[in-house]
């Protein structure tokens, strides 16, 4: 029987000198560069996946009410668009630009849509609203669904300082309040730092959850009956909410820059 261990005899060929006659492949060898390259592989794969979690961190990571959010601004997702609450009405505006159409609205009496496409026009304008209203909203600013001709968020120029000249600010550079207010039983759904809420469906006690700082506001005679308010700071926010009182559900909202009177 033949030996396992036998290797048949190297001759030479036509005479040559049996140095130049080439080894026999190592099989130990070919293992160890196997070993080798798929180490290689693996580090590298090691590499591109801590990148990605250190970008995901950076970018405020996943957004939804676990992961990491801002600790500083509030962060609003709404029909595909993210952006920041942060401390101009220019700044926030030309982030959405970016992700989403913006629209200067007629109002309710001829319900028109003008797209604001040169922002940079838009935003060097100045306000020029009435001196004694010192919370004239001047500039109407809204977000809508494209599949829809009712508005969802309104984006408004606030004048919060009593007695600030007619001419001395530019929108670019004022503070500016963000609403949610649902026209003809419209339904606007959207997230704020990763919490979902939604008109007609989310309900107080499910905000309270969301949002530890929320405190119920108990209003007076001159205020509205049949609904459950809510008012607090929230990451320098002015942060106001309603719930209708028959069935808890979100009427309105609105973030305002601005907190102080």
């Amino acid at each position: 029987m033949q030996n396992d261990n036998y290797y048949p005899q190297q001759y030479p060929v036509n005479n040559a000198p049996v140095d130049n006659i080439p080894p026999a492949d190592n099989p130990n060898k070919k293992l160890i560069m196997l070993l080798i390259g798929l180490a290689t592989l693996a580090i590298i794969a090691l590499i591109i996946l801590g990148t990605f979690l250190i970008i995901k961190n950076i970018n405020g990571g996943s957004g939804d009410a676990t992961g990491e959010v801002d600790p500083d601004y509030i962060t609003i997702e709404f029909d595909g668009a993210k952006f920041k609450v942060t401390d101009t009405y220019g700044d926030v505006i030309r982030q959405i630009a970016k992700q989403h159409k913006i629209y200067d609205w007629g109002g309710l009496m001829d319900h028109t849509y003008t797209e604001v496409t040169d922002i940079e026009s838009y935003l060097s304008q100045y306000i020029k609203s009435d001196p004694e209203d010192y919370e004239g909203n001047i500039k109407n600013t809204i977000l809508k669904k494209s599949d829809s001709d009712l508005p969802d968020l309104f984006i408004s120029v606030d004048r919060t300082i009593y007695g600030l000249d007619e001419m001395a600010t530019k929108i670019d550079d004022a503070d500016f309040s963000i609403m949610i207010y649902p026209f003809q039983g419209n339904s606007v759904e959207l997230k704020i730092d990763g919490h979902d809420l939604t008109t007609k469906k989310t309900t107080s006690a499910e905000f309270e959850e969301m949002f530890k700082e929320a405190k119920e506001y108990v209003s007076d005679a001159t205020g509205s009956d049949g609904y459950k308010g809510y008012s607090f700071t929230y990451k320098k926010r002015n942060f106001q909410a309603a719930f209708n009182a028959t069935d808890g559900t979100l009427e309105t909202l609105s973030i305002k820059t601005h907190i102080g009177v």
